[in-house]
């Protein structure tokens, strides 16, 4: 986890959306009291906001000729899925999804595949009767 900044080194322009005071480390709690609508990248808070770099933010730059806005909060919304419950119902349902998913696999795959082969049962075994002993055309092996 990122280190907080110092409050000296913290854009004044840089609020938090429930409260006038801003998280001091990038989080996406934080936005930029110039122009609130747009969403604040972690990266450019910790470059410029929390960073101690603001006077090079164009945004900064661009507002130093007007006064600092009041401190009023946006009236924008927490997001379901960023809430407690909300991460515990994404997490349930992709759950779901998967199991759903492999029951269908599962049963597509059993629809599918053709039954095992069955194997005959071997025939019983036949006694092979000796044949008469039939002089071989073919010359005896010499040792020697």
């Amino acid at each position: 986890m990122p280190e907080s900044a110092p409050a000296e080194r913290v854009c004044p322009y840089l609020r938090g959306r429930r409260g006038s005071e801003p998280v001091l480390q990038p989080s996406w709690d934080n936005h930029c009291a110039v122009v609130s609508a747009i969403h604040l990248p972690t990266a450019q808070q910790a470059r410029f906001c929390l960073g101690g770099r603001h006077p090079e933010c164009p945004r900064y730059i661009r507002q130093q000729t007007h006064p600092l806005p009041p401190v009023i909060p946006p009236a924008l919304p927490t997001l379901w899925w960023r809430r407690p419950w909300g991460r515990w119902l994404l997490r349930l349902v992709l759950l779901t999804t998967l199991l759903v998913l492999a029951w269908f696999g599962w049963r597509w795959r059993a629809a599918t595949v053709p039954p095992p082969v069955q194997v005959q049962a071997t025939p019983p075994a036949v006694w092979i009767a000796p044949t008469p002993t039939v002089r071989s055309p073919y010359w005896p092996p010499v040792y020697g």
